[in-house]
């Protein structure tokens, strides 16, 4: 076997282990065969530029991925370690980024939801789409009248661009002013588009907190950190794409009832795959609205979610 440049050796390797990329992509992206991608990461493990190391860790891991879906009866659940706080959502962006990867298919329709964990995936995501005729859609207005927040529609732009695939927005706010208003942008003025939302092969949900300052009605400037509080003290922390749940997963009568422009709770109930991806204890109340509401049914999170999700879970 001939040797090749080290620094070749590198990039190869770092593509094919830190980006998901496969082996055929790394060829393609080259202009190297796949037989020759494979000789250079052999040549790199041979050279100790690529070392494995199994931490004994990755068995609370596991062993939590099959509690949550035998408890909760998911589809898929897929747990990262806790480690340091800025790291954490970086490692849930790379796991779904994953996800979304090893389940695109020909022909597919995927809803996203934006948030600063979904834009952690998005951030993650390398390569483009081999998959043909796959689309991206917004599902829930993301003009925000605060600052303190990426918009749903610069987090739907971003990902199309990386995926090099079409893409489609609400350019509404996530809250209008009347229910009245509401009605007449889901179903006057886009009912082609929401109606679209049902053609969904797969969609990742926003899933609210229990602290009232990451409240995404707070952050995108919609409601006072008061209102936010007060909605947490109501025993309203739940919210799913907007939609604030009673904890078993019904939808609850507040402020904002009739006035979200977002995906109906309905619609994300007949998605195929569901994915709610999530960092921390504070999202626990969301995600076991979320399961018992029957809208989700793929959970990506780290180990300290999960636990907590799984002591205040019950048996489902």
């Amino acid at each position: 076997m001939r040797p090749h440049k080290k620094s070749d050796l590198i990039k190869v390797a770092k593509l094919y282990y830190l980006t998901d990329l496969t082996q055929d992509e790394i060829a393609a992206s080259f202009g190297y065969s796949r037989s020759k991608v494979s000789r250079m990461l052999t040549q790199a493990k041979e050279q100790r530029i690529v070392q494995f190391r199994i931490a004994e860790q990755g068995n609370l891991q596991n062993e939590l991925q099959e509690e949550l879906i035998k408890r909760f009866g998911l589809l898929k659940a897929m747990v990262v370690p806790s480690t340091e706080p800025e790291l954490i959502k970086a490692m849930v962006g790379q796991t779904a980024a994953k996800f979304l990867r090893e389940h695109l298919r020909d022909n597919m329709l995927i809803g996203i939801q934006w948030g600063s964990t979904a834009n952690c995936m998005i951030e993650a995501y390398e390569g483009k789409v081999l998959a043909s005729n796959v689309e991206i859609m917004q599902i829930t207005g993301g003009m925000h009248i605060s600052n303190h927040i990426t918009g749903g529609i610069e987090t739907i732009k971003k990902l199309a661009n990386k995926m090099d695939v079409n893409y489609h927005v609400l350019q509404y706010p996530m809250v209008v002013s009347s229910a009245v208003l509401a009605k007449m942008i889901m179903e006057d003025d886009n009912r082609e588009y929401f109606a679209r939302m049902k053609q969904m092969d797969m969609v990742f949900l926003g899933l609210g907190s229990s602290i009232p300052e990451e409240s995404a009605a707070y952050l995108g400037g919609y409601i006072s950190l008061d209102d936010a509080a007060e909605l947490v003290r109501q025993g309203l922390a739940a919210d799913v794409c907007g939609h604030r749940l009673n904890l078993d997963g019904t939808q609850a009568d507040t402020v904002f009832s009739g006035r979200m422009v977002t995906i109906p709770l309905e619609t994300i109930r007949n998605v195929h795959l569901r994915v709610g991806v999530a960092v921390g204890p504070y999202k626990k109340e969301s995600i076991l609205a979320a399961i018992k509401g029957g809208y989700l049914n793929v959970l990506i999170a780290d180990d300290i979610c999960a636990l907590s999700i799984l002591e205040g879970g019950g048996i489902y």
